[in-house]
């Protein structure tokens, strides 16, 4: 067995005992990635700025000392260098500000960084490169953290839509990362369809990836667990999971992506593939796997935001029909830890409902006007 496969195989392996979740070594070691990534930006950052400041102090000198010709030659470069790469020094600072304010929480003051600068530079003629498209998609993803989809919508169609055009972004990593986030948008709003469409754009630019990248299909594989679940294709279901599981514990990754993501891929395909068995009668798997999850939890090793909300809910339904209340308030409690950061979040009205019934059931009607007003999810409040 080659090494990928070992680690799929300690990933993945549940026994009916309580299992104490560690996850696979490359996702602890992976940590580092974010530090060496932005140090190189950093220093990307500042050879280009040395560029475009150097070039107009040449053209200065040049034509002081009636060096006409070598004048017009540095005023190319010049503008050469200002069209190139003002881009990434206009964006860059305000990008690595706002995933720091991301990291923190605090969306709306991220929200208003990004859009700031890409107000201030979007009528400036100069090139759009994947800095810009950056901060297009940091700006999304605030507007996803906080339910407002149409606009994530709206920004990721502007993104495709201007990648499209261009043979040579349309075919980079970068492009499938675009894709899968649009996928996600749509999952979010219940549109299946679009979600399956665009999830597959992505794993086909992944699949044609370079050797050392192709692990980026785990990515679109964990967005179409949600679109088989819907489709109650639950072989398809439990098949992407597996596969998604096997990627995410590569020893090679795409640098585009950060390790977080990745556990949030594994967190989200041991999520669905607990739903499988346990839907197929397979109740020892999946109450294992549901315990990783748990203690997963409770040891801080999975990122929030790698859970599906209403993979949760689904999941805690399961325990729910079987009779186990306390492990089906465990998964409710874990969806409802991320909707307090996130209280507009448009799936917190399915995961209140089902919350709802199960305090009816256990005859603790008396907490349901506390939980009501723990969490007011967006929709939930202006459906009155």
């Amino acid at each position: 067995m080659d090494d990928a496969a070992a680690t799929h195989s300690n990933a993945i392996e549940v026994a009916p005992a309580a299992i104490k979740i560690v996850p696979p070594p490359i996702l602890k070691k992976s940590k580092v990635m974010p530090s060496a990534l932005l140090i190189q930006s950093i220093l990307l950052w500042l050879f280009e700025l040395f560029c475009t400041v150097a070039m107009p102090i040449l053209t200065y000198q040049m034509v002081v000392n009636g060096v006409y010709t070598g004048a017009l030659l540095y005023l190319c470069f010049s503008l050469y260098f200002i069209y190139t790469f003002a881009s990434t020094l206009l964006t860059s600072p305000a990008t690595w500000y706002a995933v720091n304010l991301i990291n923190q929480q605090k969306y709306r003051q991220a929200e208003k960084v990004l859009d700031s600068s890409i107000k201030s530079l979007k009528g400036l003629p100069v090139r759009k490169d994947w800095t810009y498209l950056t901060l297009q998609s940091n700006l999304a993803l605030t507007y996803m953290a906080s339910g407002q989809y149409h606009k994530a919508e709206t920004l990721y169609t502007d993104i495709i839509e201007g990648i499209e055009k261009n043979p040579g972004q349309a075919k980079h990593p970068l492009a499938a990362v675009y894709f899968n986030n649009l996928a996600l948008v749509y999952l979010h709003q219940e549109e299946f369809d679009g979600a399956e469409q665009f999830a597959n754009k992505a794993m086909a630019i992944w699949s044609a990836a370079r050797p050392n990248e192709q692990a980026g299909k785990a990515y679109p594989l964990a967005s179409m667990l949600e679109v088989n679940l819907y489709k109650e294709d639950l072989a398809a279901c439990e098949r992407d999971a597996d596969e998604a599981l096997k990627l995410c514990t590569q020893e090679q990754q795409p640098p585009f992506i950060v390790p977080e993501s990745r556990l949030g891929v594994y967190v989200q395909a041991l999520l669905y593939k607990s739903i499988v068995c346990l839907r197929q009668g397979r109740k020892d798997e999946g109450i294992a796997l549901a315990n990783m999850i748990i203690s997963g939890d409770e040891g801080k090793l999975f990122p929030h935001f790698g859970y599906s909300i209403p993979g949760l809910n689904y999941l805690a339904k399961e325990f729910i029909a079987m009779g186990d209340n306390d492990k089906a308030e465990r998964f409710l409690e874990i969806a409802y830890e991320i909707l307090k950061a996130h209280p507009f979040h448009g799936d917190g009205p399915i995961l209140l409902t089902t919350y709802e019934a199960l305090l009816l059931s256990t005859n603790r009607g008396d907490e349901v006007a506390d939980l009501k007003n723990w969490v007011r999810p967006g929709r939930l409040m202006l459906q009155g």
